[in-house]
């Protein structure tokens, strides 16, 4: 059997190393080996453990996440033992793929231009010296992000994605003296209508920025400059090292996220649009999304009519009760700012901020932690509407 990943990002990287490691012929193909998908760069520290990745390339340690809400309440969750790391994608990933290539991964460099199914999968590679080369195998993993040429190529175009924006400026010694072990998340509709804004240090640099739904896309430089403006003096005419426009597979409230497999074809990552609702985190679950499509193929390779259903199986018993947690959480309270107001005074209260790390950051997916979780949250709004605490926004 052989292989071909389409994405050399934490999902095909990922999978790339556990195929080569299993003893079964793979081909990585990356289209822009020196570069990297725009990104917050937050991840969990427990993920390094988990999936053997060095810890070289973490930039920056977090020892502290704030929420700030519409007026300006604060709530301050504590991080024991450094769980919250920050990366650089171009270093993070790389690293990856050099994991890919020593376990027996082959790694090519070009830019795919179409892919099919019929009689077998397949893709077309121009590299950058202008040759095109045709790669076929038996089963295609499309790891090749939001805007996935493979997507793309068998009709599945990723409809409903949302846009970020992010700029990146030096951090200097006041900008790090404020946030250089510091995650800020602001949750305000005139920063982000859909999701919240951030503001993430790196060893060198610190990345600002926001999200909305595409239908707001426009509005993204006005939405950041809000952003800024909210957060004082510190950022005032500070340079701009780059800026960043990107688009982030999480849909809006209420979208469904389409099929991870089509046939032959897996969708791994952005691809599949598994970015997690409410935290918006996405390393992580594209990481995982190449273990499991990995060991999909390793245990059905004498039956590859069955992987692409036992690939989805496993996904959504390991992960599906948590992202509908964590959809209703989005749904409700980010569909206006008298409830993000609750979600941040929520999070001053005991025991509340253990809970939400727990579920952001460990990753527990016990039933016990999500249901204590969601429970906790709707109970305490329950009871603020009954004591006439609910605000304009909380119904």
């Amino acid at each position: 059997m052989r292989v071909l990943i389409v994405g050399g990002g934490p999902a095909g990287a990922i999978a790339a190393r556990d195929l080569a490691l299993a003893g079964i012929e793979t081909t990585l193909v990356e289209r822009a080996p020196q570069g990297a998908k725009p990104c917050g760069g937050g991840v969990s520290l427990a993920a390094f453990g988990e999936f053997g990745i060095p810890s070289s390339v973490i930039e920056r340690s977090i020892r502290t996440l704030t929420l700030v809400s519409p007026r300006g309440a604060r709530a301050d969750i504590a991080l024991d033992d450094s769980i919250l790391v920050m990366v650089r994608r171009q270093v993070f990933d790389s690293m990856l793929r050099e994991m890919a290539r020593a376990a027996g991964a082959e790694i090519l460099h070009g830019n795919v231009t179409r892919a099919w199914v019929d009689p077998s999968p397949g893709v077309r590679v121009t590299t950058d010296g202008g040759r095109t080369t045709e790669i076929g195998g038996d089963i295609l993993l499309a790891a090749d992000g939001a805007n996935s040429v493979v997507a793309r190529s068998l009709g599945r175009a990723v409809e409903r994605t949302c846009f970020g924006i992010q700029e990146w400026m030096e951090l200097s010694p006041p900008l790090a003296a404020r946030w250089g072990e510091r995650c800020e998340f602001h949750f305000r509709a005139d920063v982000s209508p859909d999701f919240y804004g951030w503001v993430f240090p790196k060893r060198e640099t610190l990345t600002i920025g926001t999200g909305t739904a595409l239908s707001r896309a426009r509005s993204l430089p006005r939405l950041l400059s809000t952003l800024k403006r909210s957060i004082g003096s510190d950022l005032a005419d500070r340079p701009i090292l780059r800026r960043e426009v990107f688009p982030i597979p999480i849909g809006p409230i209420g979208m469904a996220r389409p099929s991870m497999y089509a046939g032959p074809v897996l969708f791994l990552g952005d691809a599949a649009g598994l970015v997690m609702p409410t935290s918006g985190e996405g390393i992580y679950y594209a990481m995982k999304s190449g273990e499991i499509a990995a060991r999909a193929i390793r245990d059905n390779s004498a039956r590859p009519g069955r992987i692409g259903g036992a690939y989805a199986a496993e996904w959504k018993r390991a992960f599906d009760r948590r992202y509908a947690v964590m959809g209703r959480l989005q749904a409700f309270f980010y569909r206006d700012d008298g409830r993000r107001e609750k979600l941040v005074a929520i999070h001053r209260m005991k025991g509340i901020p253990e809970i939400s790390r727990s579920l952001w950051l460990d990753h527990d997916l016990s039933a016990r932690t999500l249901l204590s979780y969601s429970r906790r949250l709707f109970t305490v709004l329950k009871e603020a509407r009954s004591q006439g605490g609910g605000g304009a926004g909380v119904r």
